[in-house]
């Protein structure tokens, strides 16, 4: 049964932590233009947020939102370690050009420079400037929490997308063989309704001589399958009827891309590699690439836990998609007032956030 069970969840096990969130964070996007369209709104604001996170200063982020410059399209929240300094470096690019991950600012400094760790990690808690920018003008950012302007559907326009950054650079896709998802086809949930009602069976004759309490687990369990699949049979006639009326507006590419989870060709020529970036940007994204590789490489021959080491090579899904919106105009900024906090805050001499304000002054609801 447990073999099984990962068999069937063998098409997320298949991908790479990065790889995952341009997939998800892909579909986010599409949701929410499909359903501004189902509802006939345009949403003036879109946001992206992580939840696993400690807290979420939500009502100082919109206070400063409100507040920032007219010429910004998005703002990120600050997010921050336990120590009050920035977590999210591998999606922050400053105005520069240089990567806070990577620690040095390369496109304007020349002094050799090989990837350190220490002086990095240093980089970080000198970034953004609390002291002199309410809001720091980035090329790219996060931090777990991000809004963008989208004003008369200015964001859902520009067609850009979270991309691996590999696809800019090659033309092979990443073939892992999965199997297609139930929500592609009704007939692929026929089939694999019939599946599982074969693997009930087997279950049943192997199982035959168990006593009375694992026959009634067995059921209970037959029953929660049950029920699943009811649940998916009624999702896939909904995302038919969906499908249906986006193909004959935009098409039946587009429509099998939008509803198809099967990392294959298909998929990967209209949901990957797509992105439209100019010279300098394309400059960027290379050089980035290769200070990433660069880090790998350090950590290779520093890090003794291997499981702490990334396995893709691929940067931060937010940095391509900031770059394509950065090519068609838009201006993004971190929030240094409002913070997110990824871990419970412990200051070490610091007091220079809105936390203690904060939980002082925090509305009923939000306690």
């Amino acid at each position: 049964r447990q073999e099984r069970e990962r068999e069937r969840n063998t098409f997320r096990d298949r991908l790479y932590r990065i790889e995952r969130f341009v997939v998800y964070r892909n579909h986010l996007l599409n949701m929410s233009e499909r359903v501004s369209a189902d509802l006939g709104i345009d949403f003036d604001y879109v946001a992206m947020v992580d939840l696993d996170v400690y807290s979420i200063d939500v009502r100082t982020f919109f206070h400063e939102l409100f507040l920032m410059p007219s010429q910004l399209d998005a703002l990120c929240v600050d997010g921050m370690d336990w120590l009050g300094f920035t977590r999210d470096t591998f999606a922050t690019v400053k105005l520069n050009g240089g990567w806070l991950h990577y620690g040095h600012d390369s496109l304007v400094d020349n002094t050799p420079y090989v990837y350190n760790n220490q002086h990095a990690m240093h980089q970080r808690t000198k970034f953004p400037l609390h002291a002199t920018h309410r809001w720091q003008e980035v090329k790219s950012c996060f931090g777990g929490f991000m809004v963008y302007k989208n004003i008369g559907n200015r964001l859902f326009r520009q067609q850009c997308r979270y991309s691996l950054t590999r696809d800019i650079f090659e033309t092979r896709y990443n073939n892992t063989q999965a199997p297609s998802a139930v929500a592609s086809a009704s007939s692929s949930v026929s089939s694999q309704s019939q599946s599982n009602a074969d693997w009930r069976m087997d279950d049943a004759a192997a199982d035959g001589d168990d006593d009375d309490e694992e026959e009634e687990e067995e059921e209970a369990e037959e029953k929660e399958e049950d029920n699943k699949e009811q649940q998916v049979m009624t999702m896939v006639s909904e995302e038919e009827q969906w499908r249906e009326s986006v193909a004959a507006e935009y098409g039946e590419e587009y429509a099998n891309a939008l509803t198809r989870f099967e990392y294959d060709a298909e998929y990967w020529r209209t949901q990957r590699h797509h992105n439209a970036y100019s010279e300098q940007s394309k400059l960027e994204l290379q050089l980035f690439l290769r200070q990433y590789i660069e880090v790998l490489q350090v950590f290779e021959r520093t890090v003794s836990n291997r499981q702490l080491i990334p396995r893709d090579g691929d940067i931060c899904e937010h940095i391509p998609f900031h770059y394509c919106l950065w090519d068609k105009g838009f201006k993004f900024a971190i929030s240094t007032r409002a913070k997110l906090y990824y871990d419970k805050f412990y200051p070490i001499n610091r007091d220079d956030t809105n936390w203690p304000n904060y939980i002082e002054n925090q509305l009923k609801l939000t306690q």
